[in-house]
Formats: structure tokens, sequence, C-alpha cells
């Protein structure tokens, strides 16, 4: 999660990562429909005319790859635009263009900087929450892990004990 709001590229992106080791990183932001480009998301500055998708599984549908344990798959090219197609459609899917991509520790040290929030994977946080709430919800939830740390807890009691209603006026 970018954080910040002073007109940078990535300002208030969720992206999610689909590898991240010492060659660099390559992710697509999942929050920005394309203004340009209608029934796309702007995946990044990366390679623009590059198309690739996420999706949840679909039926009969094969040709992508599962991202780890996460619930979803990744797909480029024109296979990419057949998830449009699909009958029935996966539930949840996107289709991007372009991608967000770091060089060789790059993204380590915009890490280290703290120009990033890191946030565990939450399939509903990606798949149910609309783009306009996404960046929010995602910072929202970087919080509460980053308290739960310093405080040697877990993040549900942090969430349990902002969901209480405060007490006494």
């Amino acid at each position: 999660v970018q954080h910040g709001d002073n007109g940078q590229i990535f300002d208030q992106s969720v992206i999610f990562m689909l590898r991240h080791d010492r060659s660099g990183g390559y992710g697509l932001i999942v929050n920005r429909p394309d203004e340009k480009n209608t029934g796309y998301y702007y995946g990044g500055p990366v390679e623009p005319d590059k198309i690739a998708g996420l999706y949840t599984q679909a039926e009969g549908f094969d040709a992508g790859v599962p991202v780890g344990h996460t619930g979803l798959y990744y797909i480029e090219g024109g296979d990419a635009e057949k998830l449009r197609d699909l009958d029935p459609p996966p539930a949840w899917f996107i289709v991007t263009r372009g991608y967000a991509g770091w060089g060789s520790r790059q993204l380590d040290r915009e890490l280290l900087r703290e120009r990033w929030k890191i946030v565990d994977m939450d399939l509903p946080l990606v798949t149910e929450t609309t783009p306009e709430f996404m960046w929010r919800a995602a910072t929202e939830k970087a919080s509460i892990a980053e308290e739960a740390q310093k405080r040697g807890v877990e993040p549900s009691a942090i969430e349990r004990e902002r969901s209480k209603p405060p007490s006494g006026i």
C-alpha cells in the first residue's frame, strides 16, 4: 500500500505483488480502473500495453496459474482478455494494462524508507472491496498489523479493541 497524497504515480495504490526477490519486484495495481481504457485497470506504469489479469477460479478455464495459496490466478496477454467472455464468468476478475515493476533491491530500499506499507494477503480485501475504498481498507489493516506487532499481540485483538464502543463520557 502506497501512502501519502503528494502527486506521485503510486499514491493511494494497492499493489498485488506477484514476485519480490533479489532480482526485483513485479505486481499489479488492483484499485485503479483505467480512466483512458474503459474496461481495464491501470496495472502500473511499466509496459502500458502489456495485458494481464487476476481472477478467482473459473469453471473450465485453466489458462492461468495459481498465485501461491491466495485463491487468485494470474494470466497474461490474449488469454487475459478472454476473462470477459467466460460463461459463467469468474466470481471476481480484473484485466490490467501495464504493471508495477522494480529493479534489483529497488523495492527493498523503498520499504526501508517506509514509502510502502505491507499488508498480508486478504482475499476479501482484494475481491470484495470497491476500488475507491480499497486503499483506505488496506491502510487500516496495515495500521492494525503495525500496532499489534508493537504491542506483541495478534491483530485480531486490536480489531476487537477498536470495534468496542467508547466507554463513559
